[in-house]
């Protein structure tokens, strides 16, 4: 169940990044600076627990950006 949690977790984190990719570069850099230093020294999931709340704040902004183009395509249908 963890694995498919964090893999949520990832997919919408990436379209968060894809739509906060111009606003937000400190965050994203920091979150790939310290998975890549991590996964190249110790890639162990409990070293993560750093990193996860930016994942989570990317995440929230690909479900708002996933939602706000749901209710135009189902507003655009009505």
């Amino acid at each position: 169940f963890e694995v498919l949690q964090h893999g949520l977790l990832l997919i919408l984190s990436l379209v968060g990044l894809y739509q906060m990719r111009g606003r937000a570069w400190p965050l994203i850099l920091s979150v790939i600076v310290v998975n890549a230093s991590y996964m190249a020294t110790n890639s162990r999931l409990r070293f993560l627990t750093i990193v996860m709340p930016g994942v989570v704040i990317f995440s929230a902004a690909g479900i708002s950006l996933l939602w706000q183009k749901l209710k135009a395509k189902l507003g655009s249908v009505e």
